[in-house]
């Protein structure tokens, strides 16, 4: 805890540092959306939409299988629901939804980002998304205090009320799993973030203990892409690989329900940094994230500066940004997006309906 907590101290100086490099950002950040982003998502609604079909098309046939009594982990590795299709729907539609909701835009934008959402959520019978969206919400208003502060905190608390019945109906509907009745399914859902948080921490030991091997010099840095290069480049053997952090393990049971606490993929950000590293690895991760939001600060990539501070503010003791395909494909779409902002942004044509 004491290393943990550490850890986000750093985290916090660090954007405070490259924040005072970069000065005013943080109150130009709604009219760089809405001035170079929005124009371009509205323009570009019809691709948007279809991606929506395909959502709906994949969370019909993954309802049709949870309605036949497929459970989830079966879902994910016997029918291999979570393919890459999916991770670009995922990571398209979690990182839309705040900033759609958060700033101005049309009607049918807010309602087929929310909609892409929902869909994205029954394909794979996972509520973790929802976390994501909270998450990048945050951020967000961190970004925003200046402008419309209560209107945004008002938002903030209706999107967090949104994403909560969101979970108790995914809980009952989606993952078949029995839950309180009333407020008590509330109260569940609270103890679950604690519960989930805390296996962060058991995990934690786990890489710190296991790190220290010469393929993971580069995992903490680049996660699942350098376990790729040292597998299939270098051909060192891996003994820790994205299988082994992807896969449950039984910390213990629940006193309450009698049912096994199964943890996987929330290993903290910074304990491989100290397993490979020692205590220094804390600095080392500090100079890393500096640059990293240096470099995406300095190009005015705030869909990718959003998912990178949820993982330096709010995610460190969860999870590691880059630690699975899924991860890496998350930020791989947001530099996508960023840049192909970046692009069309700068041609008059689009925004004109010039050819």
């Amino acid at each position: 805890m004491i290393l943990s907590s550490l850890d986000l101290i750093l985290g916090f100086l660090v954007l405070y540092l490259v924040l005072l490099r970069f000065k005013g950002i943080k109150y130009q950040f709604a009219e760089l959306y809405e001035r170079n982003y929005l124009p371009v998502i509205e323009r570009l609604k019809p691709i948007i939409f279809l991606l929506l079909m395909w959502s709906a098309f994949l969370a019909f046939q993954s309802y049709s299988l949870i309605g036949a009594g497929i459970l989830r982990h079966q879902l994910l590795k016997e029918y291999d629901a979570a393919g890459l299709d999916y991770m670009f729907l995922s990571g398209f539609f979690k990182l839309l939804v705040p900033f759609v909701y958060c700033f101005r835009s049309s009607i049918s934008l807010k309602i087929m980002s929310i909609l892409g959402l929902v869909m994205v959520i029954i394909i794979t019978a996972s509520r973790s998304e929802l976390r994501y969206v909270i998450h990048f919400f945050l951020i967000l208003m961190i970004f925003n205090q200046g402008r419309e502060g209560n209107i945004r905190l008002i938002k903030f608390t209706g999107m967090a009320l949104v994403m909560i019945t969101f979970a108790i109906l995914s809980t009952s509907l989606i993952q078949n799993r029995p839950i309180s009745a009333g407020m008590t399914a509330i109260v569940d859902i609270v103890r679950n973030v604690f519960t989930y948080r805390a296996y962060g921490y058991y995990l934690g030991e786990i890489a710190m203990q296991n790190s220290f091997y010469l393929d993971k010099l580069l995992f903490p840095f680049g996660g699942y892409v350098s376990e790729f290069f040292m597998k299939n480049i270098t051909n060192i053997a891996v003994p820790i690989d994205s299988a082994y952090v992807g896969g449950l393990h039984e910390l213990g049971t629940s006193p309450t329900t009698g049912r096994p606490y199964l943890a996987n993929v929330v290993y903290p950000w910074w304990s491989w940094f100290i397993g490979v590293y020692g205590i220094l690895g804390l600095i080392v991760k500090a100079i890393y994230t500096y640059i990293l939001l240096y470099i995406i600060l300095l190009n005015r990539m705030i869909f990718t500066l959003v998912l990178l501070l949820s993982f330096v503010l709010l995610g460190t003791a969860v999870s590691h940004p880059f630690m699975t395909l899924t991860h890496v494909f998350s930020f791989f779409v947001a530099i996508v997006i960023d840049l192909s902002i970046i692009y069309f942004s700068s041609k008059k044509f689009l925004l004109k309906g010039k050819a």
